[in-house]
């Protein structure tokens, strides 16, 4: 037989042995499904039903030295759980108990966690329908001791393209208790982005700190300076760089860029529940008396400090609007000007006495004057 004839003949052959076989029995499996009139039918059709949807995780909270709760949106129960810590890489099992009618769950550990260290959780939740969800969230050990700080300086001019006079950004602390500082984050919300979380948010280093003390977080670097190191507890003179103090904790946030803005809130957090400390915000207005507008980052955070009542209006009354800002006359070239925190011994005084006392702070409390980092302000 000729090569072409061959070939038709096995074309042939493939074709009435499968194709044409396959072609009948998926005409005879559609007609099964067909209604003989016009008219559609869903008779005899199954649909699912149920919950497919696999279960999210909202907000994770160290509660405890050896407890944290996660917080679910459903019913969830615990497959397993556990944690490690990055140090040693040593892994613990932990027991969940359920609260919220189980949309939440507080995972306790047999061991208790070091303040400050670095640790994973890692764990498997189902919901009712069998759905799961696997979890990993880094976190520090629990802070038993979060000291209350005030803000008491912000200097957001930043001139580093003057190599000889080089002048940055920074935020000024005061210490009023004893504490550590783990698990406190400083926010300048005009750089935040809820996409991005990390920005514009310098985390401390769990720390010892003293009532009285102050601390300066420097917030941009410059490569033409060296010495932009991290003071210890025990040693404040490793940072060496322009505005370092040998009288003050100096702390190098990594950023090479500016973060804060002309007009900007400046928030200090605890990250283990999300309350904020303190704040300070304000506007910058210029000569002609046209104001800089805020960020849509610092937009953002406006419930959050209105609704723990750390800045107030004149009243007393909670309040986070351009109206209750401090509005004063600066740039982010005006090296030599601050907003400062007037009479801060005063707070350290209020919380001696009491060290639950809510400090007073709004716009009447800060005012414009020359920068002082890590030491008292001149006014």
């Amino acid at each position: 037989m000729k090569s072409f004839e061959l070939k038709t003949f096995l074309l042939k052959t493939l074709f009435l042995r499968t194709v044409l076989p396959a072609a009948f029995l998926t005409l005879a499996v559609l007609a099964s499904f067909m209604p003989l009139g016009c008219k559609s039918s869903v008779e005899g059709l199954s649909m699912l039903e149920g919950d497919f949807s696999c279960p999210r995780a909202e907000d994770f909270f160290v509660t405890g030295e050896e407890s944290f709760l996660v917080r679910f949106n459903k019913s969830v129960s615990c497959k397993e759980a556990f944690f490690w810590r990055a140090e040693s890489g040593e892994q613990t099992n932990l027991v969940a108990s359920s609260q919220d009618e189980g949309k939440s769950l507080v995972f306790t550990s047999p061991v208790p966690m070091q303040t400050g260290a670095e640790y994973t959780f890692s764990g498997i939740v189902q919901d009712g329908a069998g759905n799961t969800l696997t979890i990993t969230v880094p976190f520090y050990g629990y802070n038993g001791r979060v000291p209350r700080i005030a803000l008491s300086e912000v200097h957001v001019a930043n001139s580093k393209t003057a190599k000889n006079n080089w002048k940055a950004e920074y935020a000024e602390l005061l210490v009023l208790t004893d504490g550590n500082l783990s698990g406190l984050e400083l926010v300048c919300t005009g750089s935040y982005s809820s996409k991005k979380e990390d920005a514009g948010i310098y985390k401390f280093p769990p720390v010892e700190v003293k009532a009285g003390e102050y601390i300066t977080v420097h917030l941009c670097r410059n490569e033409s300076y060296s010495g932009m190191n991290d003071d210890e507890e025990d040693n404040l003179l490793l940072s060496k760089s322009p505005d370092s103090s040998s009288l003050a904790l100096d702390l190098w946030a990594n950023n090479e860029s500016s973060v804060t803005k002309a007009s900007d809130a400046i928030v200090v957090q605890n990250s283990a529940d999300s309350s904020i400390l303190d704040a300070v915000l304000f506007v910058a207005e210029s000569s002609s008396g046209k104001r800089t507008e805020w960020k849509t980052g610092t937009k953002e955070w406006l419930g959050a400090i209105e609704a723990s009542g750390v800045w107030q209006q004149s009243d007393g009354s909670a309040s986070a609007s351009e109206e209750s800002a401090f509005c004063g006359s600066w740039t982010k070239s005006a090296t030599t000007k601050s907003i400062c925190r007037k009479n801060t011994k005063a707070l350290l005084e209020a919380v001696r006495q009491d060290k639950d006392a809510l400090l007073k702070n709004g716009k009447g409390s800060w005012a414009v004057a020359s920068p002082t980092p890590g030491y008292a302000n001149g006014i």
